[in-house]
């Protein structure tokens, strides 16, 4: 979802697609909820998104609900909370 335009929009497809009992699980870097952290990623996230066309402080999370998927599970993968695995449903 990071390099998508509107990730909202995306989320939602995926709903659409998604079989009735199905899962959406996905593996993303997303803002970190540690202010350090968070001031670093908001600071070259213009960097890395004209060099490389990703943002690296989308809040991830939140367009998931935005989407109107409801989230079942949030997990810590690295960097602290910045890769996270997010598991939900329709």
């Amino acid at each position: 979802m990071c390099s998508v335009p509107d990730p909202v929009k995306a989320l939602k497809e995926m709903k659409r697609v998604c079989k009735k009992n199905g899962k959406i699980i996905m593996i993303e870097h997303m803002l970190s909820k540690h202010k350090l952290i968070a001031f670093f990623e908001h600071l070259h996230n213009p960097i890395t998104r004209f060099l490389f066309g990703f943002n690296v402080n989308r809040k991830t999370d939140e367009n998931v609900k935005k989407a109107g998927l409801k989230i079942k599970k949030i997990q810590n993968m690295a960097f602290f909370d910045v890769f996270r695995k997010i598991e939900a449903k329709k």
